[in-house]
């Protein structure tokens, strides 16, 4: 059985300007890093690649809730700030690699 579709619509002004507190917050791990550089560098915090990724992920969603409050200047900043996931993207491997802080790349060895 397929789940239903649901949707907010309570209060989405309210809730874009808790997404956009929350995701502006340098605290959380590696965010301030992601804020500066638009990624988390593996010498700086574990996990970078997935940090750098879910920041990205989560600008896009707040993207689209800015987009459909009506709030274009957050629309184009959290869409902007969601390409983000290119600096751990290798276009020759298809993978997402490690960055660190100087700009070496961890790069990707196959077995």
């Amino acid at each position: 059985m397929p789940l239903p579709k649901v949707s907010y619509n309570e209060n989405l002004p309210k809730a874009l300007e808790a997404c956009k507190s929350t995701a502006s917050y340098p605290l959380y791990d590696g965010l301030n890093y992601y804020l500066k550089l638009g990624y988390v560098p593996e010498d700086k915090s574990s996990n970078s690649v997935s940090k750098t990724l879910e920041y990205a992920y989560d600008d896009w969603a707040i993207a689209q809730i800015a987009l459909r409050v009506g709030d274009l200047s957050a629309y184009d900043n959290f869409m902007q700030r969601s390409e983000s996931y290119r600096h751990v993207f290798d276009s020759v491997s298809g993978l997402c690699v490690r960055s660190f802080l100087m700009g070496i790349s961890g790069g990707f060895r196959s077995t």
